[in-house]
């Protein structure tokens, strides 16, 4: 064993299903757009540094619509709009283009486009039907057609952009764009996004990454297996009629496993449960399945020990040992993870990674031989917000760690082989990694009433199955287990609005429909209205989730 720190660094990789099941059609356009930056970027940059080792948690429903644009030259709402010549434009898809086209993070992404910028000047502020339409009259064609390729350009990350010079030269145009420059742009989206899941594919077959997975449909997983247990950490929050299915809680766990087998060749040794969410019968149920490991927040481990103390306890892995097995836990570092996710992004790039590299060496001279940091967050929405798509940061970061002579990057299971005795975790609280409960996705009116949906489907389904033949049984199923990921009940929740909230809502209520029609019956008529009232509904300024109400502070001084 090293006597370095071990730094393990977990990066999760997620979108719900913006699929149709039915119609086969996508709508929101993020597995696309995020394919070309951050999901491109990741593993591309890794590979350039060799001896670092990282995680990349894949979760199968994001590589599953990868595979669709890839392989089935899959479209979404988006993109076809995209395509359309810009003196074809009708009106109403003039407005969608106002609308749409400029999500993306403005400070890091617009503004460094000077004619993105004056763009959305043109447009202006007012987002309201009225205003769109007379500001679509303002636009000319020239301008229609610049937003079009704009929109696709801005998303490509660094790397991407370095792999294929055209779009550099693209971005340096910055205005006056062709239809023939349109077109290149979009098929130069889809070659970088057929370069994604190969890159992870090369990473690991080298040995410089571990690649995880988490339940398929990304649901919350102790929700699944009983709603019920979110009163265990909170005794007082008002609840839905009870929703207890541990059989689609394994259905997602397994499904899972099988799909990250078939696509890289070799079994998932890890799984970062939905959302770092645990409970006693999920960790039974990761154990079942054959899971080595599983992590969580270290909010979770200080409500599992009594006395606990941080230094002690948090930096190692824990063995709990349920009636099916046993499984790893591992629990991420909330205070050095949430630096990388909500802080270092104001911070100048080379600063912000000395930062966290003197933390950890700092933590290298205090901890005991043989620990582990566990930083563990998500792998792309943070990076919007950073200088050139975080590569400044993560070069400057990955460089401190070749530097430096006090840490080494791990894997798990790299760390797991290395321990000659792992102690047991008494007892395992209930929660996720955000306040150690589950408050984001269940006990609001809104949330209570999305469980309360999908349970009726689900009773309903699992009383009408043995009649069904198998293959609607099967599509009905499908959508219901596209339903209970984890996506829709953040976004009814009270904490987190994004300007898409509308269209997750009806993605949600889509899927439950679509368990109905499967089966031939009728729609119940409520699912044909929002579950969260339009009023209730938010505006938001940007796309993708929203940081957590508690962030860390902005010190930038080492401990």
């Amino acid at each position: 064993m090293s006597d370095r720190l071990s730094v393990a660094l977990i990066w999760h990789l997620h979108q719900p299903l913006y699929r149709e099941l039915a119609s086969g059609r996508c709508h929101l356009p993020w597995v696309r757009l995020h394919g070309v930056r951050a999901y491109h970027d990741m593993p591309d940059l890794l590979g350039a540094y060799p001896t670092l080792k990282a995680t990349f948690n894949l979760v199968p429903v994001l590589l599953s619509q990868l595979e669709l644009y890839v392989e089935h030259g899959a479209s979404d709402d988006y993109l076809e709009h995209a395509r359309i010549p810009a003196d074809a434009l009708d009106p109403d898809q003039r407005v969608f283009l106002l609308t749409h086209f400029f999500k993306c993070q403005h400070e890091r992404m617009l503004k460094p486009l000077p004619a993105y910028a004056r763009l959305l000047e043109r447009r202006g502020p007012d987002l309201d039907p009225q205003s769109l339409r007379a500001a679509a009259q303002r636009f000319t064609t020239a301008e229609l057609r610049d937003l079009q390729v704009l929109f696709n350009l801005v998303w490509f990350g660094p790397r991407a952009l370095r792999r294929f010079p055209e779009l550099a030269e693209l971005r340096h145009k910055g205005a006056g764009f062709t239809e023939a420059d349109k077109q290149r742009v979009l098929v130069l989206q889809r070659e970088v996004l057929g370069r994604v899941i190969p890159l992870y594919r090369r990473a690991a077959d080298s040995g410089q990454a571990e690649l995880s997975s988490s339940p398929f449909y990304h649901p919350i997983l102790p929700l699944l297996i009983d709603s019920d247990c979110a009163a265990r950490a909170r005794p007082d929050a008002p609840l839905p009629l009870r929703f207890a299915y541990p059989s689609d809680a394994g259905t997602q766990v397994r499904r899972a496993l099988e799909s990250h087998r078939r696509r890289f060749g070799r079994r998932a040794r890890g799984l970062w449960p939905s959302e770092g969410s645990v409970s006693p019968e999920a960790a039974e149920l990761c154990a079942a399945a054959g899971v080595d490991w599983i992590a969580s927040d270290e909010g979770v481990l200080q409500r599992s020990l009594e006395g606990y103390q941080r230094d002690r306890d948090l930096y190692r892995p824990w063995r709990f040992e349920p009636p099916s097995g046993a499984v790893h836990l591992f629990f991420r570092d909330h205070e050095l993870s949430d630096r990388i996710g909500f802080v270092y992004a104001r911070h100048p790039p080379i600063d912000a990674a000395a930062d966290l590299i003197a933390r950890l060496e700092h933590k290298a001279d205090t901890l005991a031989p043989g620990s582990l940091v566990a930083i563990i967050l998500d792998g792309e929405n943070p990076w919007e917000h950073y200088l050139d798509g975080g590569e400044p940061f993560l070069q400057a970061l990955y460089q401190g760690f070749e530097r430096s002579r006090k840490l080494r990057t791990v894997t798990p299971a790299e760390f797991l082989a290395e321990q000659p005795r792992i102690d047991p975790l008494p007892a395992l609280h209930s929660g996720s990694w955000i306040d150690a409960d589950f408050g984001v996705w269940i006990g609001s009116r809104h949330e209570n009433r999305a469980w309360e949906l999908l349970g009726r489907a689900r009773r309903w389904l699992e009383q009408q199955a043995e009649g069904l033949p198998s293959e609607p049984r099967s599509a009905a199923f499908e959508a219901l287990y596209a339903a209970e990921g984890s996506d829709w009940f953040w976004w009814f929740g009270e904490r987190f609005s994004s300007s898409d909230d509308g269209e997750y809502d009806r993605l949600f209520r889509q899927h439950l429909g679509q368990v109905y029609r499967a089966a031939g019956a009728p729609v119940p008529e409520d699912l044909r209205r929002p579950v969260q009232e339009p009023s209730a509904v938010r505006p938001a300024p940007t796309v993708g989730p929203m940081s957590p109400a508690e962030t860390t502070t902005e010190s930038m001084q080492p401990e």
